[in-house]
This record gives C-alpha cells, sequence and structure tokens, in this order.
C-alpha cells in the first residue's frame, strides 16, 4: 500500500486538517520516543475538535456529579469504574450493545459534538478528517494489507458497518437490518466478522457472526446473550472476542480455529486487539494497583499469549489506560490514556512498555485502530 499516495487522495475529501508539532512529547515529560522510529501506517481514530472534546468532557463531569461520583478517586471501590463510564460518556459509543441503536443508551444518535472518523499520521502527527463518514462514525479495523478499513456509523437509528477502499475511494456499506452491527473484523479468507445485536423476547441478544463465502449472508459463531467486539487474528486462525456484560468483570474469549473452534477465557478484560503475528493479545482489564490513597481499581494495559499460558501487565503511572492498538510491525502499542480529570489522550510506548509518549494533544484522538 502506497501510504502518502492515500493520505493525498484523502485530503481531497477531508472537513480540516490539523498539524501538530512535537508539544505533546515535551508536554508529557516522555520525549524519548521519537516519531521517526513509529511506522508510517496511519491510525484511524475518533477525532474531536478541541471545543468539542472541551463540551463533551464538561457533559461527563456533570454527570459524574450527579452520579455521586465526585469523590471517585479516593474511593478505590468506585475509581476503576467511575472512569470506565466517563469514557463511554465522553466518546458517545457505548462499548457493549446498550447503544447498538439511536434510541438506546442514553444517547438519540450522534450530535454535533460527536466524534469524526479521521486518519493520524503518527510520524508527522498530522490528522486529517474523513469527510466521507457521517458525524458519529468510528473506525473498527484495517484488513491486514491497510488497504481496506471497517467503519461503523448510524444508519436508520441502527450501527451499521461500511467499508472504505484505500485505492479506489469507494464506500460500500457491509451490514444491515435486521438488527444492527456495530463492530467487526476480517476474518479468515477476508470473511468479515462481525458483532450482531437483535432484539428476542424482548431481549437484546448480542452474537458473533461470520459472513458467507461471497460476504452476502452472515451464520452465527456464537450463541450470545453478550458476546462483543470481535477481534481477528491477522493469520486468520482465530478470533477474540468479550463475552459480557460488558463491563469490569466481561472475559476475554478467544476461539481457534474460527469455524468450530473450542473457546479458551483468558480472563477479566475488554478491548482485545492481537498482534502482527497473531501470537498474542492485547487488552485493558481493572486491576488494583496501591496508590498514595490507598488501594484503587485501574484499568491497565495487559498482554497474553494466545494460548493463556502467559500473562503480564504495563504498570505505568496515574492512568487508566483502554483501547490499546498495535502497530503494523508489533513493535509499539498506542492506546487511550485517562486522568483523573476526564482529559483523553492518545499515548504510544514500545510493547516491552518503555519509551512512552503522547500522541495527540490537541482535542482528542480516540479508539485507534493502526
Amino acid at each position: 500500500m502506497n501510504v502518502m499516495g492515500a493520505r493525498i487522495r484523502l485530503s481531497e475529501s477531508v472537513l480540516g486538517v490539523v498539524l501538530l508539532g512535537f508539544l505533546g512529547a515535551l508536554f508529557s515529560g516522555c520525549a524519548g520516543l521519537p516519531t521517526s522510529e513509529l511506522p508510517d501506517q496511519l491510525i484511524a481514530v475518533r477525532y474531536l475538535m478541541p471545543e468539542q472534546e472541551r463540551r463533551e468532557r464538561e457533559r461527563a463531569m456533570e454527570s459524574r456529579e450527579r452520579s455521586g461520583q465526585r469523590s471517585a478517586p479516593r474511593n478505590a471501590d468506585r475509581r476503576g469504574v467511575a472512569d470506565f463510564d466517563d469514557l463511554t460518556r465522553l466518546l458517545g459509543l457505548d462499548r457493549g450493545h446498550s447503544s447498538a441503536t439511536a434510541s438506546s443508551g442514553g444517547r438519540r444518535g450522534p450530535g454535533r459534538d460527536s466524534p469524526r472518523l479521521a486518519f493520524l499520521d503518527p510520524r508527522s502527527l498530522e490528522v486529517e478528517i474523513f469527510a466521507s463518514a457521517l458525524p458519529g462514525s468510528y473506525p473498527v479495523a484495517w484488513d491486514v494489507d491497510h488497504t481496506h478499513l471497517l467503519f461503523g456509523q448510524f444508519v436508520d437509528g441502527y450501527r451499521q458497518l461500511f467499508e472504505y477502499d484505500v485505492r479506489s475511494e469507494d464506500v460500500r456499506r457491509v451490514t444491515s437490518e435486521p438488527g444492527a452491527h456495530p463492530w467487526g473484523c476480517y476474518g479468515p479468507d477476508g470473511r468479515i466478522v462481525v458483532e450482531s445485536v437483535r432484539r428476542l423476547d424482548k431481549r437484546r441478544i448480542s452474537r458473533i457472526e461470520i459472513a458467507e463465502p461471497g460476504g452476502h449472508r452472515f451464520t452465527p459463531l456464537t450463541d450470545g446473550p453478550d458476546d462483543l467486539r470481535p477481534a481477528c487474528s491477522p493469520r486468520g486462525d482465530a478470533i477474540a472476542y468479550v463475552r459480557g456484560p460488558w463491563g469490569m468483570k466481561a472475559q476475554i474469549a478467544v476461539r481457534s480455529p474460527v469455524v468450530e473452534g473450542p473457546v479458551r477465557l483468558l480472563g477479566a478484560g475488554v478491548d482485545p486487539s492481537f498482534s502482527p503475528d497473531g501470537r498474542s493479545l492485547f487488552y485493558t482489564s481493572a486491576r488494583r494497583v496501591r496508590t498514595q490513597n490507598g488501594l484503587e481499581e485501574r484499568w491497565r494495559l495487559r498482554r497474553a499469549l494466545v494460548t493463556g499460558l502467559r500473562r503480564g501487565g504495563f504498570e505505568k503511572g496515574p492512568l487508566n489506560e483502554f483501547e490499546p492498538a498495535i502497530s503494523p510491525d508489533g513493535r509499539f502499542v498506542a492506546y487511550v490514556g485517562v486522568d483523573a480529570d476526564l482529559k483523553h489522550l492518545l499515548y504510544v510506548r514500545r510493547v516491552d512498555g518503555s519509551d512512552e509518549r503522547i500522541l495527540f494533544l490537541d482535542g482528542a484522538a480516540l479508539g485507534p485502530i493502526w
């Protein structure tokens, strides 16, 4: 894929371009990781302009106060819960299936402050908003060659998946009713794996489905009722997903082979993301850590072999960490860090946990898909 050529073509259809210097690294005190070392493949993100981010953060803070969580940072039992819920409010995208439709989850579809689908160049720190996607759209998955991007957006009140072809610049619809399809990934033989949300006997059922060869129909891989957020191994031999309900007690499940394979539980966590070689799985989960205020729940990045034989974490600072995305060369992980004031920043660090820096400072670039 000619990345720079794709970026030139994209620039003809963008709403705006934001140029960022190296202030992010200086601001964070983590200038040890130069952007010149990062691969040049674009990171798809949910982007909020600075004023939009400020308004959404104020709304999330007000919601925290109304729910009685003003003292959450000093409360060992509520800190992680509060920040997890606040992230959902800020993004306007319930990462479970409760807002797969526009009429649920407390929001009536995307508003004026909804994030926009955008592309971030990790070397130049330039952001380009993709005008062909509607407000409230969000990236879901790149294919192995980085020539196609799955993204989600509201259509007729439901979240559905679309595919952007970088070379032709065409956009095609991938899923449709009945029900919603808020998430997906590229599975074996290019077949798309999706999260399918439907109502059955007045209950909302979420399960994982896979496209038939040719991509016209989907058949179930799991029964549900709370199977969410599939991630596909680049090797096509496994999928990971969240076995809900979504939250601090959700479990990471791995199925290999994808069709009719056994299911293995790796432990508590959300936001699964495979390494490029398909051997490791990155995710985030709540851990109790010791701080000056005592024990607190914090969301931390975790890494496990797909076999489940070895697990490890990154013990970093005071931030809560969400939404890991692994670079195509497997050397770096981008993620969203959330501080006590609900400031959300996009970070990158080496996969061994060293040399960290902020990638984005002006506004918010969230939900990275690398």
